[in-house]
């Protein structure tokens, strides 16, 4: 009976393995929808001629100025993305109001001898900008995306121009326009959380110009001048914090 013991005793005892702990192994598919705020920096030109019809001189009048300005942007976006392995797709839109946008420059000089300084300027401003891009994107790991992205932009352009001659004529004009032109940028995105996504990004935006002619019924109907305004280039930076919705997917071993 002892050596029965003793060999019981001996026998090899097992004890249950810990179960592990789930993986979260996270998914980029799926609705998205947040808000950004940076800085906008817009470029262009402006420039006029005095038409004359039927005669010579003030049609060569010609000079541009520079339109400048930088200020603060902030909107909404929201997008579809899909996974594939590393890569990521998807499709984004967004909205955004910009404060600071206005930018004047003063009436440039009569190109000929004798010409007196002219009274006015052009002015430019945008009240809204959007863009609709598509995005293409790696994970360098798991939680961290860079991508790039280009398509459609829309804004709202403010124009006005006044030109007061020193003998009393005036032309100007004031007026809104919806441009369309497009966009192309990049950044990253970083999964902070599997429900949580923050960027920083960076847009080129390029619209088209625009052109009005304008008369001095009282003065010289005569003399047609057409304010104009060059292409428009923006540079947008900015930050962005989005909700994913769903969440990660669950590998458990």
């Amino acid at each position: 009976m002892t050596g029965s013991a003793l060999a019981a005793d001996m026998a090899p005892r097992y004890t249950k393995a810990p179960v592990a702990a789930p993986v979260a192994v996270y998914d980029w598919t799926g609705f998205y929808i947040g808000a950004d705020v940076g800085g906008d920096w817009i470029r262009g030109d402006a420039y006029t001629t005095f038409i004359q019809p039927g005669g010579v001189g003030l049609g060569a009048f010609n000079q541009s100025r520079r339109l400048t300005s930088s200020g603060f942007i902030g909107g909404v976006y929201a997008g579809y993305n899909w996974q594939a392995a590393s890569w990521v797709l998807g499709l984004e839109a967004d909205i955004s109001g910009l404060a600071n946008s206005n930018t004047t420059a003063t009436a440039p000089n009569l190109a000929f001898p004798g010409g007196a300084l002219l009274a006015g300027g052009f002015n430019r401003s945008q009240d809204w900008l959007s863009t609709v891009r598509g995005r293409v994107g790696y994970l360098v790991t798991p939680t961290t995306l860079l991508y790039v992205a280009g398509g459609a932009a829309f804004a709202e352009n403010h124009y006005c121009a006044s030109y007061t001659e020193a003998g009393g004529g005036v032309w100007q004009t004031d007026y809104r326009k919806t441009q369309v032109g497009y966009t192309v940028g990049g950044g990253a995105e970083w999964m902070v959380s599997p429900n949580w996504l923050v960027r920083a990004e960076y847009l080129y935006v390029s619209l088209p110009g625009s052109s009005v002619n304008t008369v001095s019924p009282a003065f010289a109907p005569t003399f047609v001048v057409p304010f104009n305004w060059s292409r428009t280039d923006e540079h947008i930076g900015r930050i962005g914090v989005a909700y994913k919705f769903g969440g990660p997917v669950v590998a458990k071993y």
